[in-house]
């Protein structure tokens, strides 16, 4: 996955977490209403599952998820002591495809 914008904060890889490569991607000192898009390969257009793993924390926030500019489900409450796995489903008619996050 790749940076394309962010609206606030700042956003860098961490390492030493079990995720993707072992980092994971630690987008901080945003505010309310901030948004960070990302975007990432598919091989060819079709539906795809697309799983994502996020990491929550005591002082992390809730977000709501978009692909390719539309609302995926409900708003990801980050705020807890542990991580957990959210699926989604989208229809990738692209070759990149965004996955955005906003900070409600």
């Amino acid at each position: 996955m790749r940076i394309l914008s962010k609206s606030g904060g700042n956003a860098d890889s961490q390492g030493g977490w079990p995720w993707s490569r072992a980092l994971q991607l630690w987008w901080r000192h945003a505010d309310k209403g901030d948004k960070l898009v990302l975007a990432f390969d598919v091989e060819k257009p079709g539906n795809y599952e697309v799983k994502a793993v996020f990491t929550q924390a005591p002082d992390y926030g809730i977000h709501q998820l978009y692909i390719n500019d539309e609302k995926d489900g409900t708003p990801v409450d980050m705020k807890s002591e542990r991580a957990r796995l959210e699926d989604m489903v989208a229809d990738l008619d692209r070759r990149i495809a965004k996955l955005e996050a906003t900070i409600h």
